[in-house]
């Protein structure tokens, strides 16, 4: 009956990944952008922007949709895309600004065809949260 719980928990029964960044809300711990872009979950507590982030890939393109938690949002979301994994042996990532698209849109078409990889790493950022989708597309090995 907490009154900070957000709108999150309506639409889907929080997972173990949301505990973390929900604590670290809570004890106003800044995360920084490039572990942030790492972090699975949703804070329940505090302003949400968008939720359930999936990902398709077909023709060269990403195929994203994503929730938005306020119909009458008319903010915007930035699509941010990595395909390199050097946070796996301590490195930063890099990622690239694909699109930024209104969040009421709740979809996104991204062309990657300049970008060929066996994965993709996509971020979702919004006003208030990001959220994150590895694809692996079914070619890859």
């Amino acid at each position: 009956n907490n009154p900070a719980v957000n709108k999150y928990p309506s639409y889907k029964t929080p997972g173990i990944v949301d505990i973390f960044p929900t604590i670290a809300r809570y004890m106003n711990i800044n995360i920084p952008e490039a572990v942030s872009r790492e972090v699975d979950g949703v804070p329940f507590t505090g302003n949400v922007s968008l939720i359930d982030m999936n990902v398709n890939y077909f023709q060269d393109k990403l195929d994203l949709g994503w929730t938005a938690l306020d119909d009458s949002d008319t903010g915007t979301v930035k699509i941010w895309v990595a395909t390199t994994n050097a946070v796996k042996t301590g490195g930063r990532d890099e990622y690239k600004l694909l699109g930024i698209y209104p969040i009421k849109d709740k979809h996104a078409t991204i062309d990657v065809k300049q970008f060929p990889s066996d994965f993709y790493k996509v971020v979702i950022e919004g006003k208030y949260n990001s959220i994150n989708k590895w694809y692996v597309p079914s070619t890859a090995k």
